[in-house]
C-alpha cells in the first residue's frame, strides 16, 4: 500500500507538516518526515513477512520430503541390521554370505548397511536357507524387506496379486477395519485350520 502525500497540504513552506491519506481513510496529520519513512518500512516489513512465510512453507515441504526419505533409509537400516545380526549369530563373514547367496561382497555389504535393499523372493529365500531362520524370523525378514521398499512383504505379494478377493477385502478393510477386527479374523482363520 502506498502512502500519498497531498502537496497542497504543505503549510507555510514547512515540509515537516504534511497531510497524508491512507487509501480512503481519513487524513492524518504527521509532523515528522521520518514517520513517512517508517510507514513505508512497515509496509516493506509486511512484504518481508509474507516472503518469509512463503520461504517457510517451501522449507516445510522440503522437510517433509527429507523426512520421508529418512524413514525409507531408516527402514532399510533396520532390515540390514536384522540380516547382520542373524549372520553374525551363525559366525558367517560378509564375503562368505555374499558367495552363498550369489551376490558380490560389496553389494551384500551395502544391503546390510542400508544403502541398498533387494527384496526379490528368491534372494530372500536363499538368505533364509543359508541362515537357517525359523518361521518367525522368516516372517520378520519378509516384513522388514517389504517395509524397507515401502511395499507389501514379498511373501504376500504373489498371493495378493493372484487372489482378487484378497485385494477386494484389503481395500474394504483399509477403510473400516480396526485392530480388533483383524485379531478376530486371524483367530477365525487359525480355528478353521484346526
Amino acid at each position: 500500500m502506498l502512502n500519498l502525500v497531498n502537496r497542497d497540504s504543505v503549510t507555510d513552506g514547512n515540509p515537516s507538516a504534511k497531510n497524508i491519506s491512507f487509501s480512503g481513510a481519513e487524513s492524518v496529520q504527521r509532523d515528522r518526515p521520518y514517520d513517512i519513512i517508517r510507514t513505508n518500512l512497515d509496509n516493506q516489513g509486511i512484504l518481508r513477512r509474507r516472503q518469509r512465510r512463503i520461504k517457510i512453507s517451501r522449507m516445510s515441504a522440503k522437510c517433509e520430503r527429507l523426512q520421508e526419505w529418512w524413514t525409507i533409509m531408516n527402514d532399510r537400516q533396520v532390515f540390514g541390521a536384522f540380516l547382520k545380526e542373524k549372520r553374525n549369530a551363525r559366525l558367517i563373514t560378509v564375503r562368505a554370505m555374499a558367495e552363498m547367496v550369489d551376490v558380490g561382497c560389496g553389494y551384500y555389504s551395502d544391503i546390510e548397511s542400508g544403502r541398498r535393499c533387494r527384496i526379490e523372493i528368491g534372494f530372500l529365500e536363499k538368505i533364509i536357507k543359508v541362515l537357517q531362520l525359523s518361521d518367525d524370523d522368516s516372517k520378520t525378514l519378509y516384513d522388514l524387506a517389504g517395509k524397507a521398499e515401502q511395499a507389501a512383504p514379498p511373501d504376500l505379494t504373489g498371493y495378493i496379486n493372484n487372489t482378487p478377493k484378497a485385494r477386494i477385502a484389503l481395500r474394504v478393510a483399509k477403510e473400516t477395519a480396526t485392530d480388533e477386527d483383524w485379531d478376530y479374523f486371524a483367530k477365525y482363520l487359525e480355528d478353521k485350520e484346526k
